[in-house]
């Protein structure tokens, strides 16, 4: 996912997410792992398990994306409205107040779990995450 989060670049030239994990793990020296993936991680999980079988011993996906699945219009516009809701909390990060970025992601997709919970609940702690146990 280079250039894609985080602080890397972006990848000028094209790459493939699922050659640089086996390129890693083979420089670990790791013959066989459980492969955890996250949204568009666990699209990679999925296609890495898919093209390097032997090298995984469990796949676990959370709320993974799939390789191919094209959105609708709708998702586009859902997307793009998310992105715009979105765009402040780089400048929260550029600004120094990482506090106030995590609980934008928090109440992005946290909430998205439990639509009945207000935003409050999650700044307050008075109620546990949902993914908390």
């Amino acid at each position: 996912m280079s250039g894609d989060f985080g602080k890397s670049s972006k990848a000028e030239d094209k790459y493939s997410d699922i050659e640089d994990l086996r390129s890693l793990l083979q420089h670990l020296r790791i013959d066989k792992a459980n492969i955890i993936g996250v949204s568009n991680g666990g699209r990679i999980a999925i296609d890495f398990t898919t093209n390097n079988p032997a090298m995984v011993d469990r796949p676990v996906l959370v709320g993974s994306g799939c390789s191919g699945y094209q959105n609708t219009p709708e998702e586009d516009q859902i997307w793009k409205e998310f992105e715009q809701q979105m765009a402040s909390q780089e400048d929260l990060v550029k600004q120094g107040k990482l506090a106030e970025a995590a609980m934008m992601d928090v109440e992005a997709w946290a909430s998205a779990q439990d639509p009945g919970v207000s935003k409050e609940d999650y700044h307050h702690g008075s109620r546990q995450l949902p993914c908390s146990g």
